[in-house]
């Protein structure tokens, strides 16, 4: 049984698989989640556990099941790493896990796909997920009768199926639209790459919302009316033309993230250029979405036959077929990991349900191990001599061979302390190369907040000495519009134990208020921008915000932003 928990449904589906492989689709069922869009983590997880509740009490499921996990409680990336030993990649594995997401806190739980050879050396995805909401998730569906077996990424189960139901697609693109978020995979013969790109389906009801000033949730029946293939009666041309114009406006933002994702994933890492895109969702069935997305994705659009290679049961009813209900692509993606994976692999269950997981399953095994422990006590008394016997002869014989591997043991602990200087070396160079590759990672990191908040730029970029602090008053640099000013004369007065500060200042243009004071919105946008800073990995706090409105159509903003020890410069 698998079970997809989308940001605003839930689908569930059990599968029978065939010696051959073939997948049966035995029976599913979707269940919407009204107001998904409004709900916080909370909210989200006492709807789910309404559904779950209804699914037990119809006795539609229930038992151990795959968890698929949306892509907006999860995050990805992608690491790259030398050809090592098992034990020294672990370890690598292990290191950048913390780098990235701090275990040690234990407020995320992580994992990794299985590495894949790639030109230079070997590539593997960390997957993390929050620990408190994915063990509250956990917690809500054993009370409702699921026992949760594994979790995994939403990105792999719609990897597994892509490669499942469209074999002749290999080396191709997959992008998966949900609610909140979208999954754009790249898979090129064993190499993977996939980022979670912040578009749903949610921002194109948004959008025609604030175009007929109506409430989400009208807007969401209108754009299930007018965006489907066919609506009878026609709806009114004002809803159609405000679901094209926000179909549009959706295709054209994510259709450029697609083509900066590509430029920024493939170029340098991958040969070649896929050019056929496998779409799948909920939120790409708008009509006139795949046409508009090769408009300006500039990539041939398919979409994902989610039961293509799939039979169907007696009792299953072929889903996807009706407008309001998306085919249950993770799913089967999800079943198909589940004969695939090995354990512990990609699997972002907690350790204390993989524990309860193996318990239940060991239960039949220590039963019969009592029993037997209560019916025969007496049988080692009977061959104890005659083991006893054979157990001397046997040390006589081994003494030996013992002496010999006793031997063996000096030299490998010889061997193991010259392995323990290599990986001090081996650490102290990947050391040296964080510190040369850091300004780089977050140049790119603060581009993709500049992006997401839109109409603001940054003027200057300063390192501040440790015992200087930025000018009282907003700074007025120079500048012929080339882009950012960069000034590093404090850069020869910051030691390597010091803080490292930077000063950013920049403007952003409100394109409400062009020729007046910023409106409110301009100063919700630059908090906006001021809150990514402080998600950075690379930024341990900011501080000493400031903003000056006195330009029209533009507030200007200086920050200091603290760098995070582990990722200084």
């Amino acid at each position: 049984m698998t079970m997809n928990f989308g940001a605003a449904h839930v689908a569930c589906a059990r599968f029978l698989r065939a010696a051959s492989g073939t997948l049966t689709l035995e029976k599913y069922a979707l269940e919407p989640l009204p107001g998904a869009a409004e709900m916080d983590d909370q909210e989200w997880l006492g709807a789910i556990s309404a559904v779950l509740g209804d699914f037990q009490a119809r006795g539609d499921f229930q038992g151990p099941g795959i968890l698929i996990l949306p892509g907006h409680l999860s995050m990805n990336r992608v690491v790259r790493m030398p050809r090592v030993e098992p034990a020294q990649m672990r370890r690598i594995v292990e290191f950048e896990a913390r780098q990235l997401f701090s275990p040690e806190s234990g407020e995320l739980v992580w994992s990794n796909s299985a590495a894949t050879p790639a030109d230079d050396g070997l590539e593997t995805v960390l997957s993390a997920v929050r620990r408190p909401v994915l063990e509250e998730l956990c917690s809500r569906m054993d009370a409702t009768g699921f026992t949760p077996a594994a979790a995994v990424p939403a990105w792999a189960a719609v990897c597994s199926a892509g490669e499942y139901n469209h074999p002749e697609a290999a080396g191709g693109m997959m992008l998966n639209v949900g609610a909140r978020t979208s999954h754009f995979i790249v898979s090129r013969g064993p190499r993977l790459l996939t980022r979670i790109i912040a578009l749903g389906g949610n921002m194109v009801t948004g959008r025609i919302a604030a175009e007929l000033e109506v409430d989400f949730a009208t807007a969401e029946r209108i754009k299930r009316k007018a965006g489907g293939a066919t609506s009878f009666p026609p709806p009114p041309p004002r809803e159609c033309m405000a679901v094209q114009l926000a179909t549009e406006e959706f295709a054209r933002r994510l259709g450029g993230e697609i083509a900066r994702s590509i430029a920024g994933l493939i170029d340098g890492n991958l040969a070649g250029r896929p050019s056929l895109l496998l779409l799948s969702g909920g939120g790409s069935r708008l009509e006139g979405l795949p046409s508009l997305l090769e408009k300006f994705a500039g990539f041939a659009i398919q979409r994902h036959e989610a039961l293509r290679r799939i039979e169907l049961g007696t009792a299953a009813a072929a889903p996807g077929t009706e407008p309001d209900v998306p085919p249950p692509v993770e799913l089967v993606g999800a079943a198909m990991l589940a004969s695939e994976m090995k354990p512990g692999e990609l699997d972002l269950l907690p350790a204390d349900w993989r524990r309860r997981r193996a318990l239940r399953r060991g239960r039949p095994l220590l039963a019969a191990a009592a029993v037997m422990a209560v019916m025969a006590p007496w049988l080692p008394m009977v061959v104890f001599d005659g083991r006893a016997d054979a157990a001397h002869r046997w040390l006589g014989e081994i003494a030996t061979p013992l002496k010999e591997m006793q031997q063996l043991e000096a030299r490998y602990l010889d061997e193991t302390g010259r392995l323990t200087e290599i990986n001090r070396r081996i650490s102290a160079l990947e050391r040296i190369h964080r510190a040369r590759t850091s300004w780089l990672e977050f140049l790119s990191d603060l581009q993709e907040r500049l992006t997401t908040v839109e109409h603001i730029w940054l003027e200057k970029l300063e390192v501040v000495a440790p015992d200087s602090r930025p000018a009282a008053s907003l700074p007025r640099p120079a500048s012929d519009g080339m882009g950012v000013m960069v000034s590093s004369r404090n850069a020869a007065r910051v030691t390597p134990d010091a803080t490292v500060r930077l000063c950013l200042a920049g403007s952003l243009f409100d394109p409400e208020h062009p020729s007046s004071t910023v409106g409110p919105g301009a100063y919700d946008r630059a908090k906006a921008f001021l809150s990514g800073l402080r998600e950075s990995p690379f930024v341990a706090t900011v501080e000493n915000s400031r903003f000056d409105a006195g330009r029209p159509g533009l507030l200007q903003f200086e920050v200091t932003v603290v760098v995070a020890p582990q990722r200084a410069f």
